[in-house]
């Protein structure tokens, strides 16, 4: 069978990269327009229950969720251009949708168009490993999937200021921002038509017995992994916190600062964080994620020892920080709101670097698991279930009081962090099989045994 190792890799393969980044980060950035400043939101949809605008976030991954089955699909087929196509239709159609929503102040249209846009992330989150596996040699893939991964956020990041965009935040400016962005988001669709014109003249995965393993074959597979469901179950609690995260903190320290006297009503009102603040704060931590997933992704190599003290490192600092922003919202009413605010932002800053930074490297390791299975699983499963923990953790936040949301997000990230950090929990190279449940268990009770070495621990089969 050919090594794949000594042939030239596809001069097209950072053309189909960027076109996969373009759509990945134009996706999320339209999923921001009514997520930013829920008052105009309202005003422009003519509805106000927050339960309802929170639908329009949360509400898009329930879209997510089935379509990476489908995605899933047709990619390991070797369908891989009609489901970029169908992601570029979804992307396109859920822009135009979102302006006839404003146009027509409906709250239908909004939501059918958060539907299109989450079911074309259902083939942006399938393909975060399955584009670098296809394209890429084995020594670029890590940063390219940390390309692929932050461009996502990076397009989240940056819908974050949609509010900025709008000059003086009217409906009227609603629309004509809307517009521009269909017509932008339109170009999506050639892109996509010129830069996938075909598949790599050599595919970049090597062969591998696991290849020809069914849908069901690798689950099973996967199952029988303990290494591989400990690592995905700490990467998808850790990234859904970090997806969940941004929408709490306007509601969070508005219940927490001291009331004061609104001179109009002589009632007393919440006196939180402006919608700018809040979109600072967003901001800070989405571009803070951004920044430390690429540094990583492209310092780190992709060997156990290094990739083990970056994500250990990553979970650490993420719980820490989390547990000092609910600190900060229990003794809200005790400081002046400049010195709470500069505070927040601190803490969410190394939050925002911690949740979403360690997502590519930790996608490798998991693909290390996975061998010799499709690369595809071992991303998509992660993503799956991070989404829907997020889901989970956003709606929760509507039922639970405001001032104790982040312990939702804070008790979460550290158990991660410390499963992640224990000795049970191994980091090896992609080449060596993962130890049996029963080792593992061992491996987590005995001295010995977590300073012996992993081939003494392998099962026969």
């Amino acid at each position: 069978m050919e090594d794949v190792s000594n042939i030239q890799a596809d001069p097209r393969r950072h053309i189909v990269l960027a076109c996969f980044c373009f759509h990945s980060f134009i996706q999320c950035f339209c999923f921001m327009d009514f997520s930013t400043d829920a008052d105009l939101s309202n005003e422009a949809l003519g509805e106000s229950a927050a339960v309802l605008n929170g639908l329009l976030y949360y509400g898009g991954f329930a879209a997510t969720l089935p379509a990476m089955w489908i995605s899933m699909y047709l990619l390991l087929q070797g369908h891989d251009w009609l489901a970029g196509f169908f992601m570029s239709v979804l992307i396109v159609v859920g822009a135009w949708l979102r302006l006839l929503a404003v146009v027509n102040e409906s709250y239908v249209l909004a939501l059918i168009s958060t539907v299109s846009l989450g079911a074309a992330g259902g083939v942006i989150f399938t393909s975060f490993t399955f584009v670098p596996a296809r394209w890429f040699p084995e020594s670029e893939r890590p940063f390219a999937t940390a390309l692929a991964v932050q461009s996502n956020y990076a397009g989240w990041a940056v819908g974050c200021l949609n509010p900025t965009m709008l000059g003086q935040k009217h409906v009227s400016d609603l629309k004509s921002f809307l517009l521009w962005l269909a017509i932008v988001t339109s170009f999506a669709l050639p892109f996509h038509l010129i830069a996938n014109t075909r598949g790599p003249k050599v595919a970049m995965e090597a062969p591998s017995e696991g290849g020809g393993l069914s849908f069901f074959a690798t689950l099973r597979l996967l199952a029988g992994r303990p290494q591989y469901l400990i690592h995905s179950a700490c990467y998808a609690v850790l990234g859904a916190v970090g997806y969940a995260v941004t929408g709490v903190v306007d509601s969070c320290f508005s219940a927490a600062l001291p009331e004061v006297l609104n001179n109009t009503t002589d009632g007393m009102v919440e006196d939180g964080f402006s919608n700018e603040q809040t979109m600072g704060i967003n901001v800070i931590f989405v571009v803070s994620g951004v920044l430390s997933g690429l540094v990583v992704g492209r310092v780190v190599p992709d060997r156990p020892g290094p990739q083990a003290l970056a994500v250990r490192c990553l979970f650490v600092l993420a719980a820490a920080s989390l547990l000092g922003v609910q600190l900060l919202l229990l003794h809200a009413d005790k400081m002046s709101k400049g010195t709470l605010y500069a505070l927040v932002m601190m803490m969410m800053c190394l939050a925002g670097s911690g949740t979403l930074g360690f997502i590519g490297v930790g996608l490798r390791v998991a693909v290390g698991y996975s061998h010799p299975a499709e690369e595809i699983y071992a991303g998509s499963i992660i993503e799956f279930f991070l989404l829907g923990i997020a889901s989970a953790l956003g709606l929760l936040t509507y039922v639970v009081p405001p001032n104790a949301t982040f312990w939702f997000f804070a008790i979460p990230a550290c158990i991660a962090a410390v499963v992640i950090c224990s000795p049970c929990v191994r980091f090896y190279p992609q080449s060596d099989p993962p130890a049996s449940l029963h080792d593992t268990l061992l491996s987590c009770s005995t001295t010995h045994e977590v300073s012996s070495s992993p081939s003494a621990k392998r099962t026969s089969g």
